[in-house]
């Protein structure tokens, strides 16, 4: 079984929607997906003739963490199940069973050890596995991608996927896909203010001061640069970054 919870607000207190998904495996996990998508936002972009939808956290990482949990999940634990739980603020996703035994958190994302072999390998078939042991770092790929904060992950008696989700996170539809070039995400807005603080700053710099990998500083800058928030005059070394006046 999975659960698909709604909250209102930030805490585990007002519940505004919630189903229980038990089914075959396959179903559950397209269930659950159905269930985010009616519940987060989702915007529109037009590329020449196509329109794509764009969610608010990208729904590959999103499959790739309930699959990750229906996957990994300790099916000798009875009591507990797969939970997929929606705030204002955040997504989390939780299984029974922490890290499979054998695995280390130090290897964590580095190496693939299944605790449900068999699962794995049928998930693999029907291709919704495109490879055993690269779940996490397409998760990690499509939220850098995204211009989103990594995703957190805890262990214990249970593993867990937490998702922040982009401030003003309620329901945009349309409208905000048509505004989202003029939006910073947290992670541009967080690099503007560093320029803002210390305008002579290199990408080198930027990176090691906000632990932001530096292909990573690279796209957040380009961004900006395509919004017309910053600006470089002069070479990396030497010159400094001029902001836009609206910013």
């Amino acid at each position: 079984m999975i659960t698909g919870v709604l909250y209102k607000g930030f805490d585990k207190v007002n519940i505004i929607d919630r189903k229980d998904f038990n089914d075959d495996l396959i179903s559950n996990i397209n269930a659950a997906m159905q269930f985010v998508e009616r519940h987060i936002n989702i915007s529109a972009k037009i590329k020449g003739l196509q329109r794509e939808d764009v969610w608010e956290i990208p729904s590959v990482a999103l499959r790739e963490a309930i699959v990750n949990a229906a996957v990994h999940r300790d099916y000798l634990e009875k009591g507990a199940r797969v939970v997929i739980e929606i705030f204002d603020d955040r997504i989390e996703i939780s299984n029974p069973g922490g890290l499979p035994k054998g695995l280390d958190e130090k290897d964590f994302g580095k190496y693939s050890l299944t605790r449900n072999s068999v699962l794995a390998s049928l998930l693999l078939r029907a291709n919704f596995i495109e490879k055993l042991g690269t779940g996490i770092n397409r998760i990690n790929n499509a939220l850098m991608n995204a211009d989103l904060q990594n995703a957190t992950f805890s262990f214990g008696q249970f593993f867990s996927i937490i998702f922040s989700r982009p401030k003003g996170g309620q329901k945009g539809g349309q409208k905000g896909g048509q505004k989202e070039n003029n939006i910073l995400t947290e992670r541009q807005s967080e690099v503007l203010a560093y320029i803002k603080e210390n305008p002579s700053v290199t990408r080198e710099e930027l990176a090691n001061n906000l632990k932001i990998n530096p292909s990573a500083i690279q796209k957040h800058i380009n961004k900006l640069k395509e919004k017309r928030v910053i600006k470089r005059v002069g070479g990396d070394k030497g010159g400094y970054w001029k902001i836009n006046k609206k910013n």
